[in-house]
């Protein structure tokens, strides 16, 4: 619901374009090792991003 009132408002670019722009900061990062990588879950209810730093 939020992601569409958002769309509609112009404050979002589209669905899921986010995970790619975390994905790929944390690999050029400067300080990015192998097993750094974010993790993301969800399910029904809700959705998860864990950050390593």
């Amino acid at each position: 619901m939020l992601a569409d009132i958002f769309g509609r408002l112009g404050y979002m670019e589209r669905q899921g374009s986010g995970l790619n722009k975390i994905r790929e900061a944390y690999e050029n990062a400067v300080n990015y090792e192998v097993g750094m990588e974010p993790g993301f879950y969800s399910d029904r209810v809700m959705f998860m991003v864990t950050l390593k730093i």
